[in-house]
């Protein structure tokens, strides 16, 4: 196992802050051979003078390449096309890999040599550099945990590289939940050849600007709700007695997405709410559901749009 290539692939764009350190929690695995492919995807600041300096240095190890088309997602996939790695860790320019990352999960694999993706557990560190422990556990069933959307993280979880007509490729045209976007694809390649690290090794760093999440919430929620559609669509068309078994847990989710979305546009919301949802369904409160007992009341007293509104008021207030 020791010769397997791992390449690292890491999307750029104006973080001058963030991208030097990142590099060197790469450099400093202890697990070898890696390369660096460190893609700049139209930064204005010095992130690609940054990315020189260290190619430069480290030539042996760093490429750095450049994506016009903009976004992480063009970005990674510039990345993956020049990956010569049987096995890809992806890293976001702010984010940081413990030393022993790598080595761990590659160890991993000498006893499933048949794996696709490992799923990685991983650290949170907020602004005030509080840390949150996500740890990754076999629970049965991949396919609820990734709608959520939740199944590990990009930068937590290391993906077989398949090099052939199989290798999913990361849809530039979604804007979220890319990442569970690519996770799932390696999940519906062969959902029994992956496996789970509990050890967080990987720390997620937030940032107080440049986050879809706080960009542009609205366009996030729309994609969300996306992803919630191709899963339900793929599991009744591939899996349909086990949609069927488990309809009111699928349901119920993607409920709960059209309600996100409704925070933030209720009249969109409540439109979506009677394009895809079944005219009979309605949000009950169920054990191992999103719905809670207030949402429920609320619902069946005054009705989505209401509620939603009242919702939106007093989330508003309490963010003031």
């Amino acid at each position: 196992m020791s010769k397997i290539l791992v390449s690292i692939i890491i999307p750029c764009f104006n973080v001058e802050e963030y991208i030097g350190e990142c590099l060197e929690s790469a450099l400093n695995q202890t697990y070898r051979p890696i390369e660096i492919i460190a893609v700049d995807n139209n930064s204005t600041d010095t992130t690609k003078i940054i990315l020189k300096k260290h190619e430069t240095k480290h030539p042996e190890i760093i490429t750095v390449l450049e994506e016009r088309v903009q976004g992480p997602s063009a970005a990674r996939n510039k990345g993956m096309s020049i990956a010569k790695g049987q096995w890809m860790q992806f890293l976001d320019a702010d984010d940081l890999l413990e030393p022993d990352k790598l080595a761990h999960q590659i160890q991993l694999l000498e006893n499933s040599p048949e794996a696709i993706l490992v799923v990685g557990s991983y650290l949170k560190k907020d602004l005030k550099g509080r840390y949150r422990e996500f740890i990754q556990e076999k629970n049965g069933d991949s396919y609820k945990t990734i709608a959520l959307p939740a199944l590990g993280d990009t930068v937590a979880n290391l993906f077989k590289n398949l090099s052939n007509e199989t290798q999913p490729l990361w849809n530039i045209n979604m804007i979220g939940p890319e990442d569970a976007n690519f996770i799932f694809d390696y999940l519906i390649i062969n959902e029994r050849n992956i496996i789970f690290d509990r050890r967080p090794l990987t720390i997620k760093r937030e940032r107080p600007t440049g986050q879809i999440t706080k960009s542009n919430t609205l366009m996030f929620h729309q994609s969300c709700l996306s992803f919630q559609l191709r899963t339900i669509d793929y599991l009744k068309t591939n899996k349909g007695d086990y949609f069927l078994e488990n309809k009111n847990y699928y349901l119920d989710n993607l409920y709960y997405f059209v309600y996100r979305l409704g925070l933030y546009d209720d009249e969109l919301g409540y439109q979506k709410l009677k394009e895809i949802l079944p005219n009979d369904y309605f949000p009950y409160f169920r054990n191992n559901n999103r719905i809670t007992f207030v949402h429920f009341l609320g619902i069946k007293f005054f009705g989505f749009k209401v509620y939603v509104r009242c919702r939106k008021f007093f989330l508003e207030k309490m963010n003031k």
